[in-house]
This record gives C-alpha cells, sequence and structure tokens, in this order.
C-alpha cells in the first residue's frame, strides 16, 4: 500500500508529527489529537504513523508511564 507522507486535517508532514512527538511524547490517541486532529478529521494518516513508529524503541513513552 502507498501511503502519502502528508497529514490533509492537520496541514502537517508525516515527519513533523513524528518530530512533535518525539520532543512531547504523548499517548497514542492524545498525539492524534494533539498533532494531526485525526480523531475528529479523516484519519487518513493514522496507519502511515503507525508503520513509521512501530519498530521503534517506546515512542509513546507517556503511554508506558501511566
Amino acid at each position: 500500500m502507498l501511503y502519502s507522507k502528508y497529514c490533509i486535517c492537520s496541514d502537517k508532514s508525516i515527519d513533523d508529527i513524528l518530530s512533535a512527538q518525539r520532543d512531547i511524547p504523548l499517548p497514542f490517541e492524545d498525539m492524534l489529537e494533539c498533532y494531526t486532529r485525526c480523531l475528529t478529521g479523516c484519519g487518513s494518516c493514522i496507519d502511515q504513523i503507525l508503520a513509521c513508529v512501530k519498530d521503534r524503541k517506546p515512542f509513546f513513552e507517556a503511554e508506558q508511564q501511566a
């Protein structure tokens, strides 16, 4: 499957979204709400974001601490 490297709802690149998550880690759903607006938008970038982070060391530090 070919993914876009852009989030239409937030008008941000996937790299910008992941960079924001690295700077201020949030649980996944909070990250989507804060950095992408995908919980109320189209959600087309969610699979792309998951694919980018699935093999990384704990990317959602705040989620692990909760």
